[in-house]
């Protein structure tokens, strides 16, 4: 069950990048890109927490389940982005050069 409760935030996480390439304008500073990426990530590992009840055992357990929600919420955001979502984009938008590089 342990590992479940640590599994979700990272498994979540996997799977926002495509909303944040949405959102997130190539532009824009990387504090600001930053701020767009953690505050979600806290917000949704507040939820996470308190859904798993992991906020029910005090404040200073509650924060550590928090702390360590939001940590793996973010960690999953940015792998899935650079391991899975940037190469999948960069190949449905440039077929020709992701063919190059395979042969």
């Amino acid at each position: 069950m342990d590992l479940l409760r640590e599994f979700v935030p990272f498994f979540i996480g996997g799977f926002l990048p495509p909303l944040f390439m949405l959102v997130i304008n190539k532009l824009w500073s990387g504090q600001r890109k930053f701020l767009y990426v953690c505050v979600p990530s806290l917000v949704l590992g507040v939820s996470t927490a308190m859904v798993m009840g992991e906020l029910a055992f005090g404040f200073q357990a509650g924060a550590t389940a928090v702390l360590i929600d939001s940590s793996t919420l973010f960690l999953g955001t940015q792998l899935g982005y650079h391991l899975v979502w940037k190469p999948l984009l960069a190949m449905l938008t440039q077929p020709g050069k992701s063919s190059q590089r395979v042969s």
